[in-house]
């Protein structure tokens, strides 16, 4: 479900309610500091939780099992899980939704990727290649080639509720890079916990930085220009934005807290890896 969500009997609902009893725009349910809350819109005949009916435009945590009813008497919802919700995305006109996991979102998808949205540095940034960074909030409009997309982004996705299930840490990794093979082979590898990647063309940018940042990049740093690194793959600039959104996707895949920094970008339009500790000869 959503972060963000609209109950109520009109066809513009999120959930959409048949009861006679149910206001068009009956309540809410979002998520905010870590818990599900509902909250009612000032409906008609009122909103319970747990039997007990909640006044005009309050709003009160849920829990797993509580026990919400729309309109009074008659059909009755059961909180069934009450983990954090997933960042995502929905174009307007055909309400299209696009589900991200953990902290990272792209856009459209993963085949032709045009933008990636991700947690970092205590907020939400939407990176479309340009090099500019945005704040966006949830319920925002961001403009891409596919169209407008309202974004819908939980809050603290940093919080233990959004880092549950990850094994690994940027920060903390060291990346095997195995160029002795047909494919590239790429390890994450942190203390007793090894990763092997599945094999995707995008790495080959990956492995070029992690030379970059190791060699005659070094003086800066790893930085090198957008328009560089696509020169040096013998690609265009547009190419390396989109292995920039699909290692982002992949590290997240692999269970990577805080993979959108698998590669930074800066307000020049450069880029390094974000991993300060690399291997790359063959193993």
């Amino acid at each position: 479900m959503p972060c963000r969500c609209l109950v109520g009997r009109s066809s513009l609902s999120d959930i959409v309610l048949e009861s006679r009893r149910a206001s068009n725009e009956h309540a809410s349910i979002g998520w905010y500091s870590n818990h599900w809350y509902v909250r009612d819109l000032g409906s008609s005949n009122g909103t319970n939780v747990d039997g007990r009916l909640l006044a005009p435009r309050e709003r009160v945590a849920l829990s797993a099992g509580s026990i919400v009813q729309f309109g009074g008497e008659g059909d009755e919802w059961q909180v069934a899980d009450t983990t954090a919700p997933a960042p995502c995305a929905v174009l307007l006109g055909p309400q299209y939704t696009v589900w991200g996991q953990g902290s990272v979102l792209v856009l459209p998808d993963e085949a032709a990727p045009e933008a990636s949205v991700y947690f970092g540095d205590g907020g939400w940034h939407v990176d479309d290649g340009s090099g500019a960074r945005t704040a966006p909030d949830c319920g925002d409009i961001v403009s891409l080639p596919s169209g407008y997309w309202r974004l819908l982004l939980p809050d603290d996705p940093d919080a233990a509720a959004f880092t549950l299930g990850y094994q690994l840490e940027l920060e903390k990794l060291e990346l095997r890079f195995d160029s002795s093979h047909e494919n590239l082979l790429v390890h994450v590898v942190q203390g007793p916990n090894q990763v092997r990647l599945p094999s995707r063309a995008c790495l080959q940018t990956l492995w070029l930085l992690a030379k970059l940042r190791q060699g005659p990049a070094r003086a800066t740093e790893g930085w090198i220009a957008t328009s560089e690194l696509a020169a040096l793959r013998a690609c265009s600039p547009e190419k390396i934005n989109v292995d920039v959104h699909r290692l982002r996707k992949l590290f997240e895949e692999a269970g990577v807290h805080g993979a959108a920094n698998i590669v930074e970008r800066d307000d020049t339009k450069r880029l390094r890896i974000g991993v300060q500790r690399l291997r790359t000869e063959p193993t």
